[in-house]
């Protein structure tokens, strides 16, 4: 029977199948031509598949394999020979797993996070991520670890592309890209504070009112007083106070701004007190005097 004595050395590179011939091993057969008579067996083991002669090494396999074979010429088998190929590893490109979808939120949302360990996946690892957006006004777009944080800035519509790339430790990267948009929602307007006021009897004041509304420039004002002494006008964005004549005394006084959009609105209270002054004496008539001629009265 014939005597598989050696083998010359067998290189195949990670996830490249090899064909295994004849002359890869070192048979001694005096009975045989080793070319014409013998026939070359591998038997199935750990990490390849066989098809024949041809070894495919496991998906992203790398190391020594150790494959039984022996030779046969149909009538003898030979001995067991473990058969060692080696195998060199590749680098495997990082891919993209589970691609990020678009994404629609409402404005001014909570920051948003996405683990991209989940998204990105290299058999030998990844060394880093790198993120950018074309739309700095409406996010900010940052990598903590493997985290994908994105924080959006207040009051801001629109929507912008996030890229992501992933980087392997030989510089290889892949990208996975995804549009955020981000919906309006109006905002309720903001009326800034009025401090208490004080204004003499029978004066007025004019107060300029200010209010700030993201959604809206079309703002409306009104305001009120439960008393009836106190008069209140609005002219466009100036409040103005008066007060029937000689009264003094203290008001509450309620500001109102409304957006006019879905009516929604704010309101400021403060308190007005209207000071009493010192009137000076009317002489509005007399009685009947009569004294008589060269008679003082």
């Amino acid at each position: 029977a014939a005597i598989i004595m050696g083998q010359n050395e067998i290189i195949t590179d990670e996830d490249i199948p090899i064909t295994i011939n004849l002359d890869d091993i070192i048979v001694e057969d005096v009975d045989n031509n080793i070319y014409e008579d013998l026939e070359l067996y591998l038997l199935a083991g750990e990490n390849y598949t066989i098809e024949g002669t041809i070894i495919t090494p496991a998906l992203n396999f790398n190391g020594i394999l150790t494959i039984s074979s022996f030779v046969d010429d149909g009538n003898l088998s030979s001995n067991i020979f473990s058969l060692v190929i080696e195998v060199i590893p590749i680098n495997d490109p990082p891919v993209v797993i589970l691609p990020i979808g678009d994404i629609t939120l409402i404005e001014d949302t909570d920051p948003l996070q996405i683990d991209l360990d989940t998204i990105f996946n290299d058999v030998e690892g990844l060394s880093s991520f790198e993120c950018s957006t074309d739309n700095t006004q409406l996010m900010n777009v940052e990598v903590y670890n493997s985290t994908l944080v994105i924080t959006f800035n207040s009051n801001m519509t629109g929507a912008g592309t996030v890229i992501i790339n992933a980087i392997d430790f030989e510089g290889i990267s892949i990208a996975d890209e995804f549009l955020v948009t981000i919906t309006p929602v109006n905002d309720t307007p903001l009326l800034e504070p009025l401090g208490d006021l004080s204004i003499l009897e029978d004066t007025q004041i004019s107060i300029a009112l200010i209010a700030s509304d993201p959604d809206s420039d079309n703002l409306e004002y009104s305001a009120s007083s439960n008393d009836e002494n106190v008069i209140v006008e609005i002219i466009e964005d100036q409040l103005l106070l008066s007060t029937v004549t000689d009264w003094n005394g203290s008001t509450p006084i309620v500001v109102t701004v409304d957006d006019q959009n879905l009516r929604l609105t704010d309101s400021q209270m403060f308190l007005l007190t209207v000071e009493a002054v010192n009137d000076a004496a009317i002489i509005m008539g007399q009685n009947e005097i009569i004294t008589d001629e060269d008679i003082p009265i």
